[in-house]
């Protein structure tokens, strides 16, 4: 980890797994990640919804939406990354 500090501009771990968890289903991190991605790109919430709801099969579309918000969520209050 202190080397990839050393390495990198930025960054901010999460624990994907966990949230994706409590969510519901460990398997929906990549959500959280792209979630969190997504506010630190400044990009809409809704276009993912309509994506997660278009693509992901329909048992799976409200634990994806958690966790793909919980990331969002998470991003907007403890995530700054100097992308530059």
């Amino acid at each position: 980890m202190q080397k990839l500090v050393r390495q990198v501009k930025s960054m901010v771990p999460v624990d994907a797994a966990d949230i994706a968890q409590k969510c519901g289903n460990v398997r929906t991190q990549n959500m959280v990640l792209v979630g969190v991605l997504a506010k630190v790109l400044n990009l809409e919430e809704r276009y993912f919804m309509e994506a997660i709801e278009e693509t992901v099969p329909e048992k799976y579309v409200k634990v994806n939406m958690e966790s793909f918000r919980k990331g969002y969520k998470l991003s907007y209050r403890k995530v700054h990354i100097n992308l530059l």
